[in-house]
């Protein structure tokens, strides 16, 4: 027999009200109140012609409370729910490919992950706003003398940062640009890598820096190397919260003789950077991050 789930089923992400309500499974394990800010239930990854009535449609349910968050996860028959204070979520990466997403919230024990699909942006970007409006509410005094214009990168990167740095500072008016890495062709420290890549052009792919004085924001490709005219669409955005970094160091990079690594470390999470070793923003970016 159809039901109203069933029908409302598909690979959007659905906000609970009066019209969308939680998923039967979900029902008796949720022990929270209705009070939250904003409360979500994540469908399977299943084709609606695969789906049918009276199944577990819903892999997950996310409350968004003032403090917290309630995580409730299906497991086969069964759910595993979770609290998640803020204050504990150490960074959090939004991972894009087309119309695949991977929301991953970075904790001090752990990590929580959801795949999602793309089409429900705009509730993931929301989720988001809500998180990093609370997990971290102090600004640093960090002194900068980059332009804090989106201008300023173009022709040095490709133009859908552009993109992404204007929707980051409609949200915040405090960011500002850091630093950047360019596309750019490498050699290789190994031989037999160098006669390897040297026709097929193996490169690093681009990233930007950006700050609102409470977080670091990279912005970058899904993968940080690729072949030249492989195709990737795909991109990340990673927030890290300044009062989390415990340790943020630089090394040499194993993959190309010309790269350096910058390495953020928090109490549980490592975050590795590629730059070339001739990128004078490299600097800019390890002075940045070693004053906050």
């Amino acid at each position: 027999m159809r039901n109203k789930e069933y029908d409302a089923f598909g690979p959007w992400i659905l906000e609970i009200n009066k019209e969308h309500a939680l998923p039967p499974l979900f029902v008796d394990n949720f022990t929270e109140n209705n009070n939250y800010l904003m409360c979500i239930k994540i469908p399977r990854d299943i084709e609606r012609r695969n789906a049918q009535p009276g199944m577990n449609l819903y892999d997950y349910v996310i409350a968004l409370y003032e403090d917290y968050l309630y995580i409730l996860k299906r497991v086969d028959d069964h759910v595993i729910t979770q609290t998640v204070p803020y204050s504990e979520i150490e960074g959090i990466k939004d991972y894009r490919n087309l119309l695949v997403g991977e929301l991953t919230l970075l904790l001090r024990h752990g990590s929580v992950s959801f795949r999602y699909n793309t089409v429900s942006s705009d509730i993931i970007d929301h989720i988001t706003s809500i998180v990093r409006k609370r997990y971290v509410t102090e600004e640093r005094s960090l002194d900068t003398t980059c332009p804090t214009n989106e201008e300023y990168i173009k022709g040095k990167t490709e133009k859908y940062y552009q993109h992404l740095v204007r929707l980051l500072k409609k949200q915040d008016e405090l960011i500002h640009f850091i630093g950047l890495q360019s596309p750019s062709k490498l050699e290789h420290r190994q031989l037999y890598k160098r006669l390897s890549f040297k026709w097929i052009n193996s490169q690093l792919q681009s990233s930007v820096y950006l700050s609102n004085k409470k977080e670091v924001i990279v912005l970058q490709r899904g993968k940080p190397f690729k072949f030249f005219r492989e195709a990737d669409y795909s991109y990340s955005l990673t927030y890290i919260p300044y009062k989390h970094i415990t340790l943020v160091h630089r090394a040499d990079n194993d993959f190309s003789s010309e790269l350096e690594n910058i390495i953020i470390n928090t109490k549980k999470h490592k975050f590795n950077y590629f730059f070339k070793k001739d990128n004078h923003y490299k600097d800019d970016v390890y002075r940045h991050l070693r004053s906050a």
